[in-house]
């Protein structure tokens, strides 16, 4: 891999990782309207949440899904 290739990806993924997410905002608005006790809550459920689609993927569901419109449609509801 050339250098400036590889000094591009990891300038973009820098800039990715510092970058708050959707997560981050939802526990400081919760966190700054409710106060610190109930933002726990909120940053356990999207730990949670991300450990239960980081073991399914890892299990195979994406290969599933790819195959089955039907299928994404029952994930996507629950």
């Amino acid at each position: 891999m050339e250098f400036t290739i590889w000094l591009s990806y990891v300038t973009t993924v820098l800039i990715l990782v510092i970058t708050p997410g959707p997560s981050v905002l939802l526990a400081t608005a919760n966190s700054m309207k409710y106060g610190s006790d109930k933002a726990i809550g909120t940053i356990l459920g999207d730990l949670s949440a991300n450990t239960c689609q980081i073991l399914l993927a890892s299990l195979g569901l994406a290969s599933f899904v790819i195959s089955s419109a039907g299928l994404f449609q029952v994930i996507k509801w629950c």
